[in-house]
């Protein structure tokens, strides 16, 4: 698998009462993924961070259906990020792409609802909810396949939520733990029960669990390896969706884990575009560029706010020697980076690589702002168009501990996962940054 090696783990589970006939034992393969957190294609800029995506996801599930066209396919949900909320366009194709993947079932977070519950609601995905209220989603589905029942749903942390706007939050939940494992118990006995979730480690282990066989967590920056909590094992997977776990079972005549085997499977972006995704890559490079037309017609319209952003050319006249530092920088180059793997017009991209986008009088488009292309000095400053005709609104002072706080709201974990403050600072200090002295 390239440079991402497997991650293996065996495990054994003794229950009380001692171990199922070896007649009566079966085995199950369990596929997962979860909090893909808007990851519909890897970043383009970073060498480091090209795993994930409907693509390389499509291009591995079908392989492992080939070699194993019994197992379960689940997903934890959080197919959306929250902070910051997932274009609009990108998550119409997560939905979408991932319809063709015939998920047996997917788990809702709250992040998923960051468009209302209408959206997931008419997805077309497996969606599940086991503790919320109403009849949007079914609140477990159960999957039989290979003489084995699998009975999956999902707990919504009622201690998290998202709202709409100010008002009430648009999904309620219940938040009787033990009433819902008692639910799963009794609708499907002998059923090996998974439950997915939106907790971390620590509200886990506040929970009543027993009834549970396995239990995924929310995806986190770093995977960590299947633990038990009392008879439950947990899954800890990592989030952005890089990886596809895979879990082998063997199972008593009850339905309980004997014994385990924990794989993670790199989500490599495969050399070709699976045949199955021609349509929906052709559709969503289309409505990019509709999209783009769009943003460019509303900016010559309206012309509103041209002006707000200067542009690094007019910071020369003053801040010569900054300048000069900040073109010896990779930043200079960020937009370049970009249209390399012809992502010059993809929105999620664009946020991080230019001055102002989605902002009023910030970055458009290419053919219109090219003077705003690359991470300038108002990438971090803020917009300076006034400040560059008359002196007057001074750029934004930035502190450490601010500074900071810029840099990682695009060097995060998944876009620069070796991300080092002391150390990036050091290539492109213009300012005193690495010394504390901010201007």
């Amino acid at each position: 698998m390239g440079r991402w090696p497997m991650m293996v783990l065996l495990g054994t589970l003794i229950l009380a009462g001692g171990s199922a006939c070896a007649q009566q034992e079966r085995h199950a393969t369990l596929f997962y993924t979860t909090n893909m957190e808007g990851n519909l294609v890897p970043c383009g800029c970073n060498p480091d961070a090209q795993l994930g995506g409907v693509q390389a996801r499509t291009h591995m599930v079908h392989q492992v259906r080939q070699s194993d066209p019994r197992g379960f396919l689940l997903s934890g949900g959080g197919l959306f990020g929250a902070n910051p909320v997932t274009n609009r366009t990108v998550a119409e194709f997560i939905h979408k792409g991932l319809v063709l993947l015939d998920y047996d079932a997917i788990g809702l977070q709250w992040s998923d609802l960051v468009f209302g519950m209408e959206v997931p609601a008419n997805s077309g995905l497996p969606f599940v909810s086991g503790n919320g209220t109403g009849d949007h989603f079914p609140s477990e589905r159960l999957i039989e396949r290979g003489g084995v029942a699998l009975l999956y749903s999902q707990w919504l942390n009622p201690a998290k939520t998202i709202k709409a706007g100010k008002g009430p939050p648009p999904y309620p939940v219940t938040d009787d733990f033990k009433a819902f494992v008692a639910r799963l118990q009794d609708k499907a006995p002998k059923a090996l029960i998974v439950v997915g979730s939106d907790l971390e480690r620590s509200e886990a282990e506040k929970l009543p669990l027993a009834g549970i066989d396995i239990l995924i967590l929310r995806g986190a920056e770093v995977a960590s390896e299947p633990f038990h909590l009392g008879q439950t094992l947990v899954l800890a997977p990592e989030q952005w969706g890089r990886f596809l776990g895979r879990l082998d079972l063997t199972l008593d005549g009850d339905g309980h884990i004997l014994t385990f085997k924990h794989i993670e499977i790199p989500l490599e972006e495969p050399k070709e575009m699976p045949a199955s995704l021609t349509q929906w890559h052709e559709a969503y490079q289309a409505r990019l560029a509709e999209n783009r037309q769009k943003r460019m017609a509303r900016r010559r319209a309206a012309r509103k706010g041209i002006g707000l952003y200067a542009g690094i050319d007019k910071c020369t006249a003053c801040h010569e020697k900054e300048v000069h530092g900040w073109r010896e920088t990779i930043h200079e180059g960020a937009f370049e980076t970009l249209e390399k793997p012809g992502k010059g017009a993809d929105p999620v991209c664009l946020r991080c690589h230019t001055v102002g986008f989605g902002q009023e009088g910030g970055f458009v488009d290419i053919t219109l702002d090219r003077h705003l292309a690359g991470v300038q000095c108002e990438a971090c400053h803020g917009p300076l168009g006034e400040h560059a005709r008359t002196g007057e609104a001074l750029p934004q002072k930035l502190g450490r501990k601010n500074a900071e706080a810029r840099c990682r709201g695009c060097h995060d974990a998944m876009h620069s996962p070796e991300f080092n403050w002391e150390e990036y600072t050091r290539k492109l200090d213009h300012c005193g940054l690495s010394q504390g002295a901010v201007k």
